[in-house]
C-alpha cells in the first residue's frame, strides 16, 4: 500500500489516482473482445464490428452469462438451471439445477475461488447469492441482500448493505467481506447510507450520507469523514471528474443532477429537472458510470431513464427509457463493459403491460451510441482466448 500523508482526504487521493490518459475517441466497433447475447431462442457471439457472428448454443439464456477468466467457456442461466459451453467444440454441461420457478442470473467470476457467484430472486426483490465451485460441483449460499453488492477492483472483496424497504433507518448496516468466506467486517450501522464503491488501489470502502463521504480502511480499521462544502445534498456517485449529487431541499434549490469538482471548487449541471438518481455500475477504472433516474422519485424502481456519464469530457448521454426493476434488479450491468473500459453494451427495450415488446442491443461510449443488433438481448462482454 502506498504510504499516505496524514490529513489528506481519501477521495482526493482516489480521484488523483484514477486520472488516466485517454486516446483520441474512436468508433465503438473498434473495441476489443466479443459480445455474447440471446437472439431467436439461441446463444450467440459477435465482435463489436459485427464480424464473426455465430451460434454457440441452441439453448436460450434467460439472463446474463459469464465468460470464464481463461476465455474458454461461457456459463449462462436457462430459467432455474446453469449451463456451461466449451467455446472450441460447443460441448455443453449442466452445472446446477435449482428449484423450478426460481430464475437466476450470474454475478461474477471470483479470483482465487475457482468458480463464480450467481443469485436467485427469492421474492420481493430479495436475492440469495451462491458461490459455485466446479471442483465441488455444488452451490453454497453466502449472502442475502436487497441491493446488489459492490465488488472491489481486484475481485476479492465485496461491500453490501443489510438495508431493505421498510427497515428503520437506524437498523441498516454495511459490511465488507472476502467473497466465499464466512468472516465479514462491520463497516457502519445507523442512519441510511449509500455505498459508493471502492478505492481503486486500496481496501477502502467509500459510502455517503447527504453532504458527507466516509472512507473506511479495512486493513487499518480506520474511518475518515470527508465534509463537502455545501449542505442538503444527496451524493450518489463519484469518479475522476468529481462528485455527482442532487439537492435534497428541492423547494428552495435547483432540481437536477449536478457535478462538483472538489479540486477546483466548481460545479456544473449535468441533467436538468431530475429529482433523484442512483448509480448502477462503473467501468473498471471508474472513468465512466451508468446511473438511473426514475420518473417518479417516490418509486425508484418504476419507469425511468438510463444515462452514461464519461469523465474525460464530463458529458452525459441518455441511453434508454426503461423499467427500473429490469435495469437494476434483474441485471448485473457490470458485465457489460468492454475489456478496455471504454464502451458499454446494453439492451434497449420497449415495454408493454409489463412485458418486453421489442429488444435491441446498442453500444455506447466515447461520444457514440450505436445499434449493434435488432431482436437481441442479455448482452455481456468478454475476450475469447
Amino acid at each position: 500500500m502506498t504510504k499516505r500523508s496524514a490529513g489528506v482526504p481519501y477521495l482526493y487521493l482516489f480521484i488523483a489516482a484514477i486520472i488516466l490518459a485517454f486516446s483520441t475517441p474512436v468508433f465503438a466497433v473498434e473495441a476489443p473482445g466479443n459480445i455474447f447475447y440471446e437472439s431467436k431462442g439461441k446463444l450467440w457471439t459477435i465482435q463489436p464490428d459485427k464480424a464473426g457472428e455465430r451460434v454457440i448454443s441452441e439453448k436460450c439464456p434467460s439472463g446474463n452469462g459469464l465468460l470464464s477468466p481463461d476465455g474458454k467457456q461461457f456459463v449462462f442461466p436457462v430459467n432455474n438451471a446453469i449451463y456451461s459451453v466449451n467455446l472450441s467444440d460447443k460441448q455443453e454441461k449442466l452445472l446446477y439445477e435449482g428449484e423450478k420457478g426460481k430464475e437466476m442470473d450470474l454475478y461474477s467470476w471470483i479470483q482465487g475461488m475457482e468458480g463464480f457467484v450467481f443469485r436467485i430472486n427469492k421474492g420481493k426483490d430479495i436475492f440469495d447469492y451462491f458461490q459455485f465451485k466446479e471442483s465441488d460441483n455444488k452451490a453454497v449460499n453466502i449472502l442475502e441482500a436487497y441491493e446488489p453488492p459492490f465488488l472491489s477492483d481486484d475481485g476479492k472483496f465485496w461491500a453490501y448493505t443489510t438495508y431493505r424497504p421498510g427497515m428503520k433507518s437506524d437498523e441498516s448496516q454495511i459490511y465488507a467481506a472476502e467473497i466465499g468466506t464466512d468472516k465479514k467486517q462491520f463497516v457502519f450501522q445507523g442512519r441510511r447510507k449509500e455505498i459508493l464503491g471502492w478505492d481503486k488501489e486500496n481496501s477502502v470502502v467509500l459510502y455517503t450520507m447527504f453532504d458527507k463521504i466516509y472512507a473506511f480502511d479495512l486493513v487499518h480499521r480506520q474511518r475518515q469523514i470527508i465534509n463537502l462544502p455545501f449542505k442538503e445534498i444527496i451524493v450518489f456517485a463519484y469518479n475522476k471528474s468529481g462528485i455527482m449529487y442532487y439537492n435534497k431541499n428541492q423547494e428552495e434549490k435547483e432540481t437536477g443532477i449536478m457535478l462538483f469538482d472538489p479540486q477546483k471548487g466548481e460545479q456544473k449541471g449535468l441533467v436538468e429537472g431530475k429529482k433523484t438518481a442512483f448509480v448502477v455500475t462503473y467501468n473498471q477504472d471508474l472513468s465512466k458510470l451508468i446511473f438511473f433516474v426514475p420518473q417518479n422519485p417516490a418509486n425508484d424502481m418504476g419507469e425511468g431513464e438510463l444515462y452514461l456519464f464519461e469523465s474525460d469530457n464530463a458529458t452525459v448521454v441518455k441511453l434508454t427509457r426503461d423499467r427500473g426493476d429490469r435495469v437494476v434488479k434483474e441485471k448485473n450491468l457490470a458485465l457489460q463493459w468492454s475489456p478496455d473500459g471504454k464502451y458499454f453494451v446494453y439492451e434497449k427495450v420497449r415495454m408493454k403491460h409489463g412485458d418486453v415488446k421489442k429488444s435491441e442491443i446498442w453500444i455506447a461510449g466515447d461520444g457514440k451510441n450505436e445499434q449493434l443488433r435488432k431482436q437481441a438481448g442479455n448482452p455481456v462482454w468478454g475476450v475469447i482466448k
